[in-house]
This record gives structure tokens, sequence and C-alpha cells, in this order.
């Protein structure tokens, strides 16, 4: 197995615990692919600027919301 060095992963990816990118298009795929529906939505169409500032989201960040 390959095994990205810390530096690596902060060099590639911003952070030092995370592998890998996933692009919006692929990660949906994948999740229908193992059966989910998913809904792609703005962060702003349910959530009010509290929540937002509380969880630093972005009104304009996408979430998908999954469901079986």
């Amino acid at each position: 197995d390959y095994e990205l060095s810390l530096e690596d992963r902060i060099k590639h990816y911003g952070q030092k615990d995370h592998v890998r990118y996933y692009g919006k298009t692929d990660l949906i795929n994948r999740l229908t692919k193992t059966g989910f529906k998913v809904d792609d939505i703005k962060a702003k169409s349910f959530m009010d600027p509290s929540q937002l500032e509380l969880n630093k989201v972005s009104e304009n960040d996408w979430m998908l919301i999954c469901t079986k």
C-alpha cells in the first residue's frame, strides 16, 4: 500500500489528515452507485444565517442530502 507522508498530505491536500479530494460529480456518482438518492442543495436553502455562522458554512456551499 502507498502511504503519503504528513508533509505530502499537507502539500497536496492542505491538511495532514486528508488523503484525497473528491469532485462533486464523482462523489454524487459514487453515492448513487451504492443506492443513495442524492439531492444537491445550497446551504442557504435550509440553514439560517446563525446556523451558517455556527457551522462555519458559506451560504453558497453545496450540501448533499442522501436518502435510501
